[in-house]
């Protein structure tokens, strides 16, 4: 476990935790990062998406044509920063997003919580982000369980229509996973394939970060 990234604290308190759950579009991980939230305990413990760090669609840019799925896309110094403010247990002011407009509108105070659960298709690629991760999980699903996954979603919850969701799948969500996303996994420290059963991998995780909380 890399417990030497993280700031020590003094005073007989537990140390920041951070864990990250990564995999492809549609691998769970929202799924896995509510239900770890609750199994942990929602008290002392709040879920940080990438989503929420997305540049936001450029004006005279037509959204069937723009990459969100590039890492390029994100705004890692602003999220580098949200992790650092919590490292030193103090509130964060993390962005809202929203993907109808695909834009940004304000942001939302989130108080310091000892845990923190990061999700995002991308977290593990980014060399600088890595060092404020303890823990990290990587949902390997198949490919075309996440592409059903994506559909369901993308039409139910981000109002789009079928032939635009297997587009940008085709066109960008794909060629992304198999660059960027699935090369990251060699970073994970546990990898989690298939059908993964829900309560059983939310105790493995919970049981690495009980070992490796410290109290100082």
């Amino acid at each position: 476990m890399k417990r030497e990234k993280a700031e020590k604290i003094r005073g007989g308190s537990i140390m920041p935790f951070c864990v990250a759950i990564t995999g492809a579009s549609g691998s769970g991980k929202t799924l896995l990062a509510d239900a770890l939230r609750k199994n942990i305990g929602v008290d002392n413990s709040f879920i940080l998406e990438q989503d929420r760090y997305y540049f936001g669609l450029p004006k005279g840019i037509d959204p069937f044509q723009y990459n969100f799925d590039s890492p390029d896309k994100i705004d890692w110094e602003k999220m580098e920063e949200d992790l650092n403010t919590w490292r030193h247990r103090a509130e964060i002011s993390a962005p809202k997003y929203d993907f109808i407009s695909h834009t940004r509108y304000g942001e939302e105070k989130i108080a310091y919580k000892d845990v923190l659960i990061i999700e995002g298709t991308l977290l593990l690629t980014n060399e600088k982000l890595r060092p404020y991760i303890d823990l990290s999980v990587f949902l390997d699903i198949p490919p075309d369980i996440c592409l059903v996954r994506r559909i369901q979603r993308d039409i139910q919850e981000r109002g789009r229509d079928i032939y635009e969701v297997i587009n940008r799948y085709i066109r960008f969500v794909r060629p992304i996973y198999y660059k960027y996303i699935l090369p990251s996994k060699r970073h994970a420290e546990i990898i989690i394939a298939e059908q993964f059963n829900l309560t059983e991998a939310c105790c493995c995780i919970a049981q690495e970060i009980n070992k490796s909380k410290l109290v100082i």
